[in-house]
């Protein structure tokens, strides 16, 4: 059996569900591509074939994936975070339905095992509702990098939701804030709580929460950049 598995923030057991533990503990083959996993997890893997690292292509865990099969193992698929939200690089790592599309056309069996997304751990970390009875309540959840990199970005469309004032959770946008900021200001007041959160849960975890108004000051000596979800709450 093939498993994809969401391992939450990848930094510690803790952000794994029951599920994906028990199955990351019985699996024979455990694949991981990028670098955002840390020993606690790999360790569940103990003297069984692991492979990690940003170096892992497609093709590679193709190959894994087939050789699994053939013996008759059960391998895990590690993905970031929950399964479904912004889990591998364009033109450079499958995401979660183009792994699902794979194994379907090729008549592998597989299980999706869902996972923690960062959003949730961090409105979870600093007690947040996002949709309390006095908010707001929409949520609208996107990545301006990745429009841009599929070269759908549509400003004016952005805007439109952007005139609605939603909770916004803005994944893999922290290269496009100052354009973005420019377009927020328009529909948003000055006292809009907005949180930078950087590698949620890690050592050099950085978690800046202010407002629309003082965000550029407080973001001014912070060294964060890809690793950073942005979340405003109108």
């Amino acid at each position: 059996m093939i498993y994809l598995v969401g391992i939450g923030l990848g930094s510690s057991a803790d952000y794994l569900t029951l599920k994906a533990y028990r199955i990351l503990k019985s699996a024979d083959v455990g694949v991981y591509i990028g670098t955002m996993i840390e020993q606690e997890i790999k360790e569940l893997f103990h003297s069984k074939q692991l492979y990690v690292g940003k170096e892992l292509t497609i093709e590679m865990v193709k190959t894994f994936i087939n050789k699994a099969q053939n013996n008759h193992q059960n391998l895990a698929l590690m993905l970031p975070g929950d399964v479904p939200y912004y889990t591998g690089q364009v033109n450079e790592q499958f995401c979660l339905g183009d792994w699902v599309d794979w194994l379907t056309k090729n008549d592998i069996q597989f299980e999706v095992v869902s996972g923690i997304s960062a959003f949730t751990a961090l409105v979870s970390k600093l007690g947040v509702d996002v949709v309390q009875f006095s908010n707001n309540q929409n949520i609208y959840t996107t990545s301006i990098e990745r429009l841009k990199e599929l070269n759908k970005f549509d400003a004016e469309h952005f805007e439109m939701v952007l005139s609605t004032k939603p909770n916004l959770v803005l994944y893999q946008s922290y290269r496009e804030w100052n354009k973005i900021k420019s377009l927020i200001d328009k529909y948003y007041d000055d006292s809009a709580r907005i949180i930078f959160a950087y590698k949620i849960s890690y050592p050099d975890e950085i978690i800046i929460d202010t407002n629309l108004g003082n965000s550029e000051r407080d973001l001014a000596d912070k060294k964060i950049d890809k690793h950073t979800l942005i979340l405003i709450i109108s």
